[in-house]
């Protein structure tokens, strides 16, 4: 059975992807697709609080945590060769 699709966990947090040079080549040597996996986190509001809840913040706090994985899979998508097949996949953890 060939290996068909990878599987690659983005580290937004670091400054580079060291493992990223090796994901891509191996990904396009198999003809395989490659998808990146990148965490978004959210918060939520807990059932019993009853103050005020900066709703505006936590939003703003997503958004960044979104903006940083599609930065780390530009930076993913640069080290392949431009034939690769690829994809971001954001998991929301809560």
């Amino acid at each position: 059975m060939a290996i068909k699709d990878i599987l690659f966990l983005l580290d937004p947090e670091a400054d580079s992807q060291p493992a990223a040079p090796f994901a891509t080549a191996f990904a396009d040597r198999l003809d395989a697709h490659l998808t990146a996996a990148g965490v978004v986190y959210e918060m939520l509001v807990p059932s019993g609080f009853t103050g005020d809840y900066p709703a505006d913040i936590m939003a703003a706090l997503s958004e960044q945590s979104r903006q940083r994985n599609a930065s780390a899979y530009a930076n993913l998508c640069k080290a392949g060769p431009a034939s690769l097949r690829t994809e971001l996949v954001e998991i929301d953890a809560i």
